[in-house]
């Protein structure tokens, strides 16, 4: 009778882990069904627009996201203002859907540089950034110092987007692969200490270490 129980409870818990584990990556696809719709319809605005940091980071450990950073540059000169219209025009917002949120940001202060304005997106699927930068989206990487924020979501090449409006890829740096594999997350000193403790809470199980 004992072994039995124990078979029963042991049987219990592998199913609501699987249901756990199923329920995450059902999860996940939905929120990248989010993202494919929010790409494809600020394709018009910057072609190269890509989701960049915490998105694909956690979806390359197999977690839901908590939002989407979809970073996008504007035409040479182009104000803030005039991206902020043809994004809006792009999500069919309202007007007071597209909130600017640049002055209190956290990417505005704690990105080396490269960022330009940044704007919330209300009442969507889940929350939404848009993160202005002054140079090719997919080249802000470079600015994030934590190996476990190298991590995007892109399209494919142009030609085979044409092909396919879901050509997308989970795409993650050799920095954030080393640090999936050895469960160590490298940081700045100067980085922003709300930011560090907000992915030592995330992820108790990496060693959060300081770069030299």
């Amino acid at each position: 009778m004992y072994n039995d129980i124990n078979d029963r409870i042991r049987e219990a818990i592998s199913k609501s882990f699987s249901l756990k584990g199923e329920m995450k990556s059902k999860t996940i696809e939905s929120q990248k069904t989010c993202a494919h719709a929010a790409l494809n319809m600020l394709h018009i605005v910057d072609p190269n627009s890509c989701i960049l940091g915490g998105a694909p980071r956690d979806w390359a450990l197999g977690n839901p996201a908590k939002d989407l950073d979809i970073y996008l540059q504007g035409y040479p000169n182009e104000t803030k203002a005039s991206i902020a219209a043809r994004v809006s025009q792009a999500l069919e917002l309202q007007a007071n859907e597209l909130e600017d949120v640049t002055n209190n940001s956290y990417y505005t202060h704690s990105l080396d540089n490269g960022v330009v304005g940044v704007f919330n997106v209300k009442n969507c699927f889940m929350p939404i950034q848009i993160v202005l930068c002054d140079r090719l989206p997919i080249d802000m990487l470079y600015t994030f110092h934590g190996s476990l924020s190298k991590a995007s979501y892109t399209r494919g090449y142009y030609w085979d987007y044409l092909n396919n409006s879901d050509d997308y890829e989970l795409d993650t740096s050799v920095e954030f692969d080393i640090s999936k594999e050895f469960k160590v997350h490298l940081i700045r000193k100067t980085d922003d200490p709300k930011y560090i403790a907000k992915i030592k809470a995330k992820y108790p199980d990496f060693t959060h270490i300081h770069e030299l």
